[in-house]
C-alpha cells in the first residue's frame, strides 16, 4: 500500500511513540491542538502509571492548615470538572479518528 501511494516503506514502518500519537492526534481536533492534547495524555498517563506528581491535576485541593512543622496541609478530592475535561478530550479525539478512518476507508473502497 505504501509503495502504491508513493511513500517510502521505512517511513510508515518506523516506531512511533505514544506521546507523538497523542500530540499529533490533537492537531485533528478543532480548538485542541498538539500541545494541549499532549498535556491531557501526559496527565492521564501519569495517573494510570501511579505517578503521584500529577494526581493534583485531576483533583480539587482544599487547604486544611499547617502541620506541626508549619508546613501546609491540603486535602485532594477528585475534580468532576477536570475528569470531565479529560473524558471529553479523549472522546473528541476518538470521534475525529473514527471519522478519519471512515473517510479513508470510503476512499479506498472507491478505488
Amino acid at each position: 500500500m505504501a509503495t502504491d501511494a508513493g511513500i517510502d516503506v521505512r517511513r510508515v514502518t518506523r516506531p512511533v511513540s505514544p506521546s507523538t500519537v497523542a500530540s499529533e492526534a490533537g492537531t485533528y481536533v478543532p480548538d485542541l491542538g498538539g500541545a494541549l492534547s499532549y498535556w491531557y495524555w501526559s496527565t492521564a498517563s501519569s495517573i494510570a502509571h501511579g505517578e503521584p506528581a500529577n494526581m493534583r491535576e485531576l483533583a480539587d485541593m482544599t487547604f486544611i492548615g499547617v502541620d506541626v512543622r508549619d508546613e501546609p496541609v491540603a486535602q485532594l478530592d477528585p475534580s468532576a470538572v477536570a475528569i470531565w475535561n479529560h473524558i471529553k478530550v479523549a472522546h473528541d479525539i476518538i470521534a475525529v479518528a473514527h471519522a478519519l478512518w471512515n473517510h479513508r476507508a470510503a476512499a479506498q473502497s472507491a478505488n
